[in-house]
């Protein structure tokens, strides 16, 4: 085939796997064993012999993914609950689904505490001081994606696309599979499709997002209720995309909102 496509002109291929052919299960191959690796290696071997260049998916389907993605490292969707609990009383409703990243509370008298530590086996320990008080709760929920068109071997969550170490943790899986390759190297090998579909949150979001925007937890808890973003959605999807944290830490990232930074 590699040779057909050199005769014809073509400069070079890709390599994206996907799902497997039905009624041919008994040769598929898992992404990066040893004998997938073989393969790869044959291929590069015969590419570099034709003068044709490889490019090579980071994963099988899209976006990044696979069977060694965690839970913690996997994409997940933000949250948002609030609360109001006077004086004397405590949280009676049940917090937001998934793991808890923040919960503040607010006085009538302008008070706030955080009350993340005090939260243990998902209830919250606390009596509310006096006064009226309004409680704002902020969840992680994933994995909220499985990976798209996965092949055989490639089958899992699909990655947090915010998180740096969640990366580094699913390259490194690449990096113990080439270890010992000795044929030519793919010339490129990158992201397919930047479908991330509900991952609008990621570990440790308001430390970073505090960084660029100046803005706590405590600051930023309000504004992104549940009840506010449906509003804002109603009224101008740009807006909403645009005002929302996670896209003003994006932008910081990338120089442009939409866009990636190059060096």
């Amino acid at each position: 085939m590699l040779t057909e496509f050199h005769d014809a002109g073509i400069g070079g291929v890709e390599i994206c796997p996907i799902y497997g052919a039905k009624g041919y299960e008994d040769r598929f191959i898992d992404f990066l064993s040893p004998k997938w690796m073989e393969m790869l290696a044959h291929t590069t071997t015969e590419a570099k012999r034709l003068g044709l260049g490889v490019d090579m998916t980071t994963g099988t389907g899209w976006p990044f993914g696979g069977p060694h993605v965690t839970t913690n490292d996997a994409s997940a969707q933000v949250n948002l609950e609030h609360y109001v609990v006077a004086g004397g009383g405590t949280l009676q409703s049940a917090l937001p689904k998934g793991r808890l990243q923040c919960l503040m509370a607010f006085s009538d008298q302008g008070k706030q505490i955080d009350l993340t530590a005090k939260v243990k086996n998902g209830a919250l320990d606390w009596t509310a001081p006096a006064g009226q008080w309004k409680l704002y709760a902020m969840a992680l929920d994933g994995p909220v994606q499985v990976v798209k068109r996965a092949g055989p071997g490639g089958v899992g969550s699909v990655l947090d696309p915010f998180s740096v170490p969640a990366l580094n943790r699913y390259l490194s899986y690449f990096d113990k599979a080439f270890a010992g390759f000795t044929a030519p190297m793919p010339r490129s090998m990158f992201h397919d499709s930047y479908e991330y579909y509900f991952a609008d949150g990621t570990p440790n979001f308001s430390a970073n997002f505090k960084n660029v925007a100046v803005m706590t937890c405590t600051r930023n808890c309000p504004p992104c209720s549940t009840k506010a973003r449906r509003k804002k959605s109603r009224r101008s999807k740009t807006t909403t995309a645009r005002r929302s944290p996670i896209c003003i830490w994006l932008t910081s990232r990338t120089g442009r909102a939409g866009r990636t930074r190059t060096a």
